[in-house]
């Protein structure tokens, strides 16, 4: 009797290393989740370097893209050209002012 005892405590105490333990399944399932999250991560700065490689692309090889980014950005005209800056409220912005009202 006291052996089954012992050998069920034994049983139970392996089973609680093996989940609350350093290398048990809690700890695994966490670093499954950090891992996933940098994976994620991970893709989205491949597809910024991907659209960011693109549009270097795009402005290397075309004037008038390049002539557009200027002007946008830069506030820059030509000596012949007329510039006017329209205020874009974004809804972000509204938002933001609603909740303060």
């Amino acid at each position: 009797m006291k052996t089954n005892i012992v050998f069920v405590v034994i049983i139970g105490v392996l089973i609680f290393y093996m989940v609350f333990g350093h290398n048990g399944i809690l700890k695994y399932r966490e670093l499954a989740s950090i891992r996933a999250s940098y994976e994620k991560r991970i893709e989205e700065t491949d597809k910024k370097v991907k659209d960011l490689t693109d549009e270097l692309n795009l402005v290397r090889k075309d004037k008038d893209y390049l002539e557009m980014l200027i002007k946008k950005d830069l506030n820059m005209k030509k000596q012949d050209e007329d510039l006017y800056i329209l205020e874009h409220k974004d809804k972000q912005s509204e938002k933001k002012s609603e909740k303060s009202k």
